[in-house]
């Protein structure tokens, strides 16, 4: 007469406990490490339990646009400046990022204050694959992913594109070579730095590297990676495939584009490792491609001062000889003695040189 209800499948019922947990943890969890980490301006008001959020960058108390504090309960409750109510961190992230689900907003929060969701999965009871629904997606694009068990990188709504776009400028960036960049996702902008930005092989942000553009910061927060980056993913400026340099900045990146075309040549594909002592962007599948397909491979020595040169000069060679161990291939470093031109240390001020003097 009446349908048998079903019994609830053993491992979704798993997966809703967990998701539940993950959720509840998330409510109670201080979101303030996750709105400062993502570039937005917090100013904490009496004590660590109450803040003002300012979406747009500060101006002045009283012109906060959302309102956080931590209720008796042990739950973080907001509310926008004329006190229209958020709700739970949950509501919260949600309200500032659309795009995510209950889920990645928990995530998001919990791994921001220091948090291992992946504790909550006991392998015992559920494989952490199923959780990032392994068996859903195409086998061949389950590739080479470290750290995977870290969420994506969310950025805030771009803000300051004015002021980011007018700091490009300064340094000899073309308007041309900027609107590409942002139009292949190299490139955002924040209210008070620009972001370059690397992605996994399901376009996934997994690396974002920020260069400040205000004055009087301190020397570690001029040139930093957003928390959660993984460098293994380096951003990557696409060109032509014959064609890779391989650059420690996004401006030099940037710059690079821009000596190419006015020199009417093709650009080429630019990879951006961060600093001249990493390496985990060596083992990325992705680049290895890039570097071992191409006709010509260059990286690029900056010329630091003194004896800091000796160190860069070697960590250069340190990379170029794990390419040739990892890929087999062989690049070419320039300039081949590191002696720029008076004046110059790296990409960004060579363009810009050239760009004061009329050559190309």
């Amino acid at each position: 007469m009446f349908k048998q209800k079903k019994k609830a499948n053993c491992k979704t019922m798993t997966l809703y406990t967990i998701y539940n947990s993950i959720i509840e943890r998330a409510k109670v969890t201080n979101p303030i490490p996750f709105l400062e980490q993502n570039g937005f301006y917090v100013f904490k008001r009496s004590s660590e339990n109450n803040a003002y959020i300012y979406l747009h960058g500060f101006t002045k108390i009283g012109d906060e646009d959302i309102r956080t504090s931590l209720k008796t309960d042990g739950h973080w409750i907001s509310c926008y400046h004329d006190n229209t109510p958020i709700g739970s961190n949950i509501n919260l992230v949600l309200e500032l990022y659309p795009q995510m689900n209950c889920i990645e907003a928990a995530k998001q929060l919990c791994y921001a204050a220091g948090i291992d969701t992946a504790a909550y999965f006991s392998k015992k009871r559920l494989d952490i694959n199923c959780v990032n629904n392994a068996s859903s997606l195409d086998k061949s694009k389950m590739e080479w992913c470290p750290q995977s068990d870290k969420p994506s990188l969310v950025l805030p709504i771009e803000t300051g594109i004015n002021e980011g776009i007018a700091y490009l400028k300064g340094r000899g960036i073309s308007e041309s070579t900027i609107k590409y960049a942002r139009n292949v996702n190299f490139l955002k902008f924040l209210i008070d730095g620009i972001i370059f930005c690397g992605y996994d092989h399901n376009n996934e942000l997994r690396c974002a590297t920020k260069r400040s553009t205000v004055d009087n910061v301190e020397p570690t927060e001029n040139k930093r990676d957003l928390r959660g980056s993984i460098k293994a993913f380096a951003p990557v400026l696409p060109g032509s495939n014959e064609v890779v340099w391989i650059v420690e900045g996004g401006v030099d990146a940037l710059a690079l584009r821009d000596i190419a075309l006015r020199q009417n040549n093709e650009p080429p594909t630019i990879i951006v490792t961060g600093g001249r002592n990493t390496k985990t962007w060596i083992d990325n599948p992705r680049l290895q491609k890039m570097i071992k397909t191409a006709d010509r491979c260059y990286i690029c020595l900056e010329g630091d001062p003194g004896e800091k040169f000796v160190k860069t000069y070697n960590a250069i060679i340190a990379q170029r000889a794990l390419v040739l161990e990892k890929i087999g291939k062989k690049i070419t470093i320039w300039p081949e003695n590191g002696k720029w031109q008076k004046g110059c240390k790296d990409m960004a001020d060579l363009n810009l040189m050239k760009l004061n003097n009329g050559r190309k």
